[in-house]
């Protein structure tokens, strides 16, 4: 598999990352939840000094289409969902290369790609739960971030 590193600069226009950057700096400041999705676990990694891959093959998949990956235990996917696997859509040509220093990949696809990351108050997924209506993963972090239940 050929995957292209990526930088900050590279990863899309300048001046909406760093508008993105500037926010999701702000909210952890303040420990605010951030909560990722898709082009969000980009940002966020790049943000924090994580890289990207630019171009992976077999990624950009049709919405329908899904393939499994792998929850590490003790987090907040696994506690979501009480499994250690499903599966997921993908609609991305770009992931995670090296992870942001403190965070910690907590769900990766069969072919290594990382899927998910999460820190103390920041998860995000490289996949869409909105197109799956998965209800659960929004109720969840909705919950965890209100201290219902948790």
């Amino acid at each position: 598999m050929d995957k292209k590193s990526s930088s900050f600069s590279t990863f899309a226009s300048s001046n909406k990352l760093s508008i993105f950057s500037a926010v999701i700096k702000a909210f952890n400041n303040v420990n605010k939840h951030i909560l990722g999705i898709c082009r969000g676990i980009q940002s966020i990694n790049v943000c924090f000094g994580g890289s990207l891959y630019q171009d992976i093959p077999n990624h950009k998949l049709p919405k329908e289409e899904r393939y499994n990956v792998k929850f590490e235990k003790e987090s907040f996917l696994y506690d979501c969902y009480n499994i250690e696997q499903m599966l997921i859509n993908s609609l991305h040509h770009q992931a995670v290369k090296e992870v942001a220093k403190g965070f910690k990949v907590v769900a990766k696809s069969e072919d290594g790609i990382v899927e998910a990351i999460e820190n103390k108050n920041i998860i995000a997924v490289q996949w869409h739960p909105e197109y799956m209506n998965d209800i659960k993963f929004f109720e969840y972090f909705i919950n965890k971030i209100s201290n219902k239940d948790h």
